[in-house]
């Protein structure tokens, strides 16, 4: 389908032409070769990359933002991400990504997906020797929650500003007290990190601030602060003794925009992938 649509926009160029291209982005190619397209092919190539976004948004539905997704799915969602990302439709500005965004779907845990403390303890644990750390760590936000039954993750949200040098993520936790499967807001698990442009376009560094869990009306909860300062300090040391470094801040990660408009945005940590709507 896909290839059949990018041959009626291509009618007109060569055969040669068109085969370059096959499966790629369409406006990527444009850019590439310095063609200016015709309005028409403007016009169908925007509603082409429409088609691929409504297509991400409609598989991701079924996998509750990526927890629960088959290896085919999973393929048929990652080619629709790589589709976008090599459209080149905007350039990835500090103002484009800015505001409030829901994760739609993730290739990690939802709920790890959009907090910058999972990706920098990712980031750290992943060159210790000391098996589990990292998983270790993971379960925190789950501890604290052993009273209740069926813990369950509610909105997964991330607010930007890029002036302000700020990322703050929000994951809502539910569960059910009384275990008759009637869903609670428990609270919600707030981590907030300083975002720095990099000077390369839409590749920042964000290094972890605060984690903490708030707002809950459950007795057992209460509100909760993560000893980010004392952990991170130990993962540090420890980084820096496996690798023979001295590096002050191993825990800082790159945070990689790879498309972006006026309602979805894909960003990447590594080899994660996230893909976000915008919260109007």
């Amino acid at each position: 389908m896909y290839t059949q649509q990018i041959s009626k926009v291509y009618v007109g160029f060569s055969a040669s032409s068109s085969r370059k291209v096959n499966k790629a982005s369409l406006r990527g190619y444009f850019v590439k070769q310095s063609i200016r397209p015709s309005r028409v092919q403007a016009v169908e190539i925007e509603a082409i990359l429409e088609q691929t976004k409504e297509k991400l948004i409609f598989l991701a539905e079924g996998t509750f933002r990526g927890a629960s997704t088959s290896k085919e799915l999973s393929n048929g969602l990652l080619e629709c991400v790589r589709e976008l990302e090599a459209s080149n439709s905007a350039p990835v500005s500090n103002l484009s990504v800015d505001g409030q965004w829901e994760l739609v779907w993730s290739t990690t845990a939802p709920e790890r997906a959009s907090s910058p403390m999972f990706w920098s303890f990712s980031g750290l644990t992943d060159t210790l020797v000391t098996p589990g750390i990292s998983n270790q760590v993971f379960q925190w936000t789950d501890s604290f929650l052993k009273p209740a039954v069926g813990v369950k993750y509610g909105n997964i949200k991330q607010t930007i500003s890029v002036q302000d040098q700020s990322l703050k993520s929000e994951v809502e936790l539910m569960v059910s007290p009384a275990g008759l499967g009637v869903l609670e807001i428990a609270g919600n698990v707030i981590s907030e990190a300083k975002l720095v442009p990099t000077g390369e376009e839409g590749v920042y560094d964000v290094s972890m601030l605060s984690t903490r869990v708030e707002n809950s009306p459950l007795p057992f909860v209460g509100d909760i602060s993560f000893p980010i300062e004392t952990v991170f300090a130990g993962l540090t040391q420890a980084h820096n003794t496996v690798r023979g470094t001295s590096v002050e801040r191993p825990d800082v990660v790159q945070y990689r925009t790879t498309y972006v408009n006026d309602n979805m945005r894909i960003s990447r940590v590594a080899e994660e992938v996230f893909v976000y709507k915008k919260k109007k």
